[in-house]
């Protein structure tokens, strides 16, 4: 379906993503998220016209995965909760300090696949 690719390295995008989960997730109760495209993934691989708040995409795309953990994970704790892990389809160096354990990319999106991967 249609989808956006929101920049992870704008603090206001961070806390605007976030608010849209908390507002459609967490206030049901859902506490655990399972991080999609957060790579992320184009249709179009033209690193050299795509801009981040941070930069130029050929020189910040690395740190991506990582501020995309960072947004649920300062939405979480701005909750209160206290221990949660996320799974992140794409993950970087200082990841695990946002509480994201990367995943084995392009499984099902089942309960089965799901159970297999917070049990890995």
């Amino acid at each position: 379906g249609d989808c956006v690719t929101f920049d992870a390295m704008n603090p206001e995008a961070r806390d605007f993503i976030w608010d849209v989960c908390r507002e459609n997730y967490v206030q049901y109760g859902i506490d655990f998220f399972w991080l999609d495209n957060s790579e992320p993934d184009y249709s179009v691989y033209d690193f050299s016209n795509y801009r981040y708040y941070l930069g130029p995409a050929l020189k910040v795309s690395n740190v991506y995965p990582l501020l995309y953990t960072k947004a649920f994970f300062d939405g979480q704790k701005s909750t209160g909760q206290a221990d949660f892990v996320n799974l992140v389809r794409s993950a970087w160096a200082g990841s695990q300090k946002y509480a994201a354990r990367g995943v084995v990319r392009d499984v099902p999106s089942t309960f089965g696949a799901f159970r297999d991967q917070v049990a890995a």
